[in-house]
């Protein structure tokens, strides 16, 4: 074949050790049941095809070819394509990348699908697909295509995984790689491949355009991603770094936007069609550590492959004749190749590098942007290039609202006329924004890349219309509000939490309890969800069964969306993890008898990870400070709320939680002096809680705090009983956070 330009290379460091080799067994399961493992060759290679968009063979019609071209053009150029691509290439893999067919065109949408993925049938190599924005068009719904799939011949396709109960989507699963047979990492994932449903469209009546990665799924990524890692870092052979992993989806992230042609290999002739929110999952990917690249379709006459945060953002280039395109401008497929390292005396051991190219539908299936490159050799720590950290860069290329993960869900509940005030309004509000920028120019430029300072969220940035001077960006951090679902005796309470004690006695010690809800905790936990709230707090009031079990129905009904405390421990901190929390908090467990006892923390830190704990620093005011309290809020420990612990405390944990307890329940107003603190001097997201009574406290706090601090309300909000409109709290959260630029 023809080969010009560069490789892409993704090198992978690594620790090695040298196994006893044996000799290989012959596999004889089929396809469909066959573990995916390494060759002889210590090779593993994919053959990415995306944006088929088939629908009836011969008798449709190609897109964007050459005038010569069209009267002989159809459907089945694309299938001719496939089957010459795999005969030249001979992958182990081959992956559908979405829009698999154009449903809206496809007559008998089964009968297009049989016949867009026959010729890999008919390889006998192993072959996955996952949805894009059109394959649910024609005759059946999303679900049913990704069902048809997964009952297809030598397809590892599912439509998800079987262990979860509540999963966005159809077409969220993973495959592990094994060994090279016959040596001791045959048992072993190797490598690791992630692949998901990023949707077709926009539910949401205020977000525009396509849809995108949900916090249930990145729920089930990191799940997966922690056992695999712990796995592989784990007997037989441990290894000190985890397996690298590789993720397939349809739609790219917004993070594809931070290219231009100074930093990648390829070519973008079109802009970035990713969702018009940022779901965060780039950041989850981030902090998974182990997923090296991703890999998607969708814009037609993007190829290009960069490289952000460690981690390699490539397209693969439209495949499909009915797809749109460019004339004279071959459609392609990309090939991955995954290489393992060989010891002295021959054994293959664990991955190496990753290297991939580009395929062209041309007389020679051209080969492009690769060439001969070394491979990257394993070394040891001391060798290893440090690990570069999260860079918040904010990018922004046409004009987008951006809102933190909202679900599917709301337009559900627009639909249904719940909340239907507070729909009129944001839409409302919506709208006179958008206007109110566009009034200034038809087109907005770019050209902004700003450090996020703000801990919690990313900024808004106000942006001049094009033809204006450039300057620099105003940026102003987004207050965000936390819901909470207090539990007490298996019941939705607002309880004074100063007035908690261990044990009820006749001497006052019954807690003061401001409402008690005939509400369940799942119906509060569906309320948030459909409004799109995210991180709020489940907290159990006392270790008792029944509270347990109602936290347990939350955690089900709003899976990564909410955080869990009370009585979290060593013991059962990741349970509460694997049942749907996104978080768990702790204080008690951490404080114990009074004092810090760091060895606890770390035991959390290495159970559930850094990024899945929430210290709560609650804290009262004692001799002019404020001393961090436990055991409900009764125990005064030695440690204060000051610069130096929250700075030292932050190395073990994602965010702090932070009651005003003298104000908590009271709804007396809030500790301005306390957010003040926060605001100042906490490096990592905080939430504030206590004594909230109306509008104005919410501002008071958004000032205090310089927008760095988010809020919780409890007593105060009509759901409690209290007289403050949840509805106007929500739709104050979504105009701190929507922001049209």
């Amino acid at each position: 074949m023809a080969l010009r330009g560069k490789w892409v290379l993704f090198p992978l460091y690594c620790f090695c050790l040298i196994p006893i080799c044996f000799s290989a067994a012959k596999e004889g399961k089929p396809p469909q049941q066959q573990k995916l493992r390494f060759g002889k060759n210590g090779e593993f290679k994919i053959l990415q095809i995306a944006d088929l968009h088939y629908a009836n063979g011969k008798t449709t019609h190609c897109l964007d070819v050459l005038r010569s071209q069209y009267a002989s053009c159809s459907d089945l150029n694309t299938t001719a394509f496939i089957q010459r691509i795999i005969l030249a290439e001979k992958p182990n893999l081959i992956v559908f990348t979405g829009d698999n067919i154009f449903g809206h065109d496809a007559s008998d949408t089964a009968k297009s699908m049989d016949e867009a993925f026959a010729p890999a049938i008919a390889s006998n190599i192993p072959w996955v697909a996952v949805l894009g924005n059109h394959d649910q068009e024609g005759s059946l719904s999303r679900k049913g295509v990704m069902k048809y799939i997964a009952g297809m011949k030598n397809t590892l396709s599912i439509v998800n995984p079987p262990d979860i109960h509540i999963i966005d989507g159809f077409g969220n699963y993973n495959l592990e790689v094994g060994g090279v047979k016959g040596t001791d990492f045959e048992n072993k994932s190797v490598l690791n491949l992630y692949f998901l449903d990023s949707g077709d469209y926009s539910k949401v009546p205020f977000i525009p355009g396509y849809g995108w990665i949900k916090p249930s799924q990145q729920l089930w990524f990191q799940l997966t991603s922690k056992k695999l890692r712990k796995a592989y870092m784990n007997g037989p052979v441990p290894q000190k770094e985890p397996a690298p992993g590789l993720a397939y989806f349809h739609i790219p992230l917004p993070e594809y936007a931070k290219f231009d042609s100074s930093n990648f290999t390829g070519v973008k002739q079109e802009g970035i069609s990713s969702a018009s929110v940022n779901s965060g999952f780039f950041t989850t990917l981030v902090k998974s550590g182990d997923v090296k690249a991703v890999f998607t379709g969708h814009d037609h006459v993007n190829d290009f492959c960069g490289k952000l945060t460690g981690i390699n953002l490539c397209y693969a280039g439209g495949f499909g004749y009915h797809a749109y395109g460019k004339a004279g401008w071959s459609r392609r497929a990309r090939v991955v190749v995954v290489s393992l390292d060989k010891t002295e005396s021959g054994c293959w051991e664990d991955v190496k590098s990753v290297k991939t190219w580009k395929r062209l539908d041309d007389q020679n299936l051209t080969g492009i942007d690769g060439q001969s490159s070394p491979l990257i050799v394993c070394s040891g720590a001391s060798n290893r290039q440090p690990q570069e950290k999260t860079r918040w860069n904010l990018f922004i290329t046409r004009p987008i609202i951006r809102m933190q993960q909202y679900e599917d869900r709301i337009s559900l509940a627009a639909a249904a006329g719940k909340h239907s005030s507070f729909f009129a309004r944001v839409r409302s509000a919506m709208a006179e924004g958008m206007m109110r920028n566009l009034s200034a120019s038809h087109s907005f430029g770019l050209f902004v890349t700003s450090p996020i300072f703000c801990p919690n969220n990313l900024p808004a940035i106000t942006l001049s219309s094009r033809s204006s001077r450039r300057s620099s960006p105003s940026i102003q951090c987004a207050v965000q509000f936390r819901p909470c679902i207090d539990i007490h005796k298996g019941k939705v309470k607002q309880i004074v939490g100063s007035t908690l004690q261990d044990l009820k006695g006749g001497d006052g010690s019954d807690p003061v309890t401001n409402f008690e809800s005939d509400k369940s905790a799942a119906e509060y936990a569906t309320l948030y969800r459909g409004d799109g709230l995210t991180g709020g707090h489940v907290i159990m009031l006392g270790a008792d069964p029944l509270s347990k079990a109602s936290a347990l129905e939350a955690l089900h009904a709003y899976p990564g969306g909410l955080q869990v405390g009370g009585g979290i421990n060593a013991d059962n901190c990741l349970s509460y993890i694997e049942e749907g929390a996104s978080h768990v908090i702790v204080t008690s467990y951490v404080f114990n008898d009074g004092q810090m006892d760091i060895g606890r923390l770390k035991d959390l830190v290495q159970i559930v990870g850094k990024e899945r704990l929430v210290l709560d620093l609650s804290c009262r005011k004692k001799d002019g400070k404020y001393a961090i309290v436990t055991d409900r809020w009764q125990k005064f420990s030695d440690v204060f709320v000051d610069p130096g612990v929250m700075e030292f405390l932050a190395n073990f944990a994602d965010e702090f939680l932070v009651h005003g307890v003298d104000v908590e329940g009271k709804k007396l107003g809030i500790d301005e002096e306390l957010v003040a603190l926060l605001g100042k001097h906490s490096p990592i997201p905080v939430t504030y809680a206590g004594g909230v009574t109306g509008m104005a406290d919410l501002e008071r706090i958004k000032s205090a705090g310089v927008g760095r601090v988010d809020v919780t309300v409890g007593s105060a909000l009509d759901i409690f009983g209290g007289n403050l409109s949840y509805e106007e709290v929500v739709a104050w959260h979504v105009q701190q956070k929507a922001y049209v630029v």
